[in-house]
């Protein structure tokens, strides 16, 4: 099961308890979290693709969700990471969805709510990771048949007879009228 990252600097309001009720859902394994989005950064390039939903609060000390959100769709390794914005103050909405995120979400949330953008996230990445998948195996095969294709040029080129001095015969000298 791939991960969520919780991202919210409040510890004792947020991010404790959303880690603590997303863990009993799905597995405190696969709940991460961090204060702000440098943390968010390091722990994303330490999992190596194992993330695949983002919860992350807009305004935060030292990288704020905004250019952290934008942070993560400018890299190519993060594709597919379902982003969901939490915030309490007012605006932001259009300005997170600019930047990438997939939805919007404002403080104080109800823990179903969140459980159920949880679910789509995860269930969005695993759609994408599918696709990749099947793309890298069309491309696997597309590859195979090119080599095949190059060989078997090669072979018939060898195979080729040399065309003689002596003009060929018409079909009818060949089948001996």
């Amino acid at each position: 099961m791939s991960k969520v990252l919780i991202v919210d600097d409040n510890e004792t309001e947020i991010r404790s308890p959303l880690v603590r009720q997303l863990g009993r859902v799905f597995g405190p394994e696969n709940i991460l979290g961090a204060a702000n989005g440098a943390e968010a950064l390091s722990i994303l390039r330490a999992q190596s693709g194992q993330v695949g939903v983002i919860v992350l609060d807009i305004m935060m000390p030292v990288m704020d969700g905004i250019s952290t959100c934008r942070a993560v769709r400018s890299a190519v390794e993060y594709d597919g990471v379902y982003i969901a914005m939490l915030t309490g103050r007012d605006g932001g909405l259009p300005e997170g969805l600019e930047v990438g995120a997939n939805v919007y979400l404002r403080k104080p949330c109800q823990i179903e709510e969140m459980i159920a953008v949880v679910k789509r996230g995860l269930a969005e990445f695993e759609k994408y990771q599918n696709q990749m998948a099947d793309r890298t195996t069309m491309e696997g095969r597309l590859y195979r048949v090119e080599v095949e294709k190059e060989y078997l040029q090669r072979a018939n080129a060898a195979a080729e007879v040399p065309p003689s001095k002596d003009p060929p015969a018409g079909w009818l000298d060949w089948i001996g009228r």
